[in-house]
């Protein structure tokens, strides 16, 4: 595999996949999981076959795939007092709503942290903050958190920033870097 066209001329190149089961009788369908690609990248897989007197097959055609890769959005829906108790006690919530705009599904996407200017504006919700167990590809949540608010602040913004795992394990965080 590569992560350019494979040619005759660049084989030698590739990159050799570690293990590969013994064939299967012929006709029959054969099937093989490469591990350790870079998520959101194309790689282009091709082979050569021996028979059993060793001689090497021609080049099969070339077959390509683009790896997966989540990646979340945020944008604020609405902002409101849930309750007269949230009022009388300055708290604020925010609604907002999380999207997975990536190729690849968004695993145990999670809140991490949400940092507001001025500082006596900040988070009471409870963080770290499980959204859902799996946010697919297109799919969107919606998430309400919850901030103390000084009667003497009329405006503040938020940073907030959110991580998930892909299908093979790897951490993402949005935005990128996370404090």
């Amino acid at each position: 595999y590569a992560t350019v066209p494979i040619t005759k001329e660049n084989w030698k190149e590739a990159e050799p996949v570690e293990t590969i089961p013994l064939p299967q009788p012929a006709g029959s369908t054969e099937t093989l999981t490469v591990t350790g690609l870079e998520a959101g990248t194309t790689y282009y897989f091709a082979l050569k076959a021996k028979d059993e007197v060793l001689q090497t097959s021609a080049l099969s055609n070339v077959a390509q795939a683009t790896t997966t890769k989540p990646s979340l959005t945020w944008a604020r829906q609405r902002v409101y007092w849930a309750s007269w108790a949230d009022y009388s006690n300055r708290h604020l919530s925010i609604e907002y709503r999380m999207s997975n705009v990536g190729t690849g599904t968004a695993i145990d996407p999670t809140v991490q942290a949400s940092l507001c200017i001025p500082a006596s504006v900040y988070i009471v919700t409870q963080l770290p903050l499980g959204v859902v167990s799996n946010l697919s590809p297109g799919a969107s949540t919606s998430v309400t958190l919850k901030y103390f608010v000084p009667t003497t602040v009329y405006s503040f913004t938020t940073t907030t920033y959110a991580n998930c795992k892909d299908d093979a394990g790897r951490l993402y965080r949005f935005p990128v870097p996370m404090p």
